[in-house]
């Protein structure tokens, strides 16, 4: 039941942003953890729109931003579920 809940409200949640953050976000969901400069690579958006794509997904709490423990000056976002 209460997975049932969560996946609803994450559907809601998914319906109302923008197309970038879907896009963004249906880029992390497919290749798993990813730096930003790996999605922009991946999603060809201007970095300024994937740094607000992103901003959105983590306020909405639809993916988590990670160390990157390979270079710490970048982090990795991954889905939460």
């Amino acid at each position: 039941m209460i997975a049932d809940a969560v996946v609803k409200t994450e559907i809601a949640v998914y319906k109302n942003i923008p197309p970038s953050a879907k896009t963004v976000y249906d880029l992390i969901k497919d290749r798993g953890p990813i730096t930003a400069k790996d999605i922009q690579n991946g999603c060809k958006l201007a970095p300024r729109t994937v740094r607000y794509a992103l901003k959105i997904l983590l306020d909405a709490h639809l993916i988590q931003r990670l160390p990157n423990l390979r270079d710490m000056r970048q982090n990795i976002y991954r889905t939460i579920n």
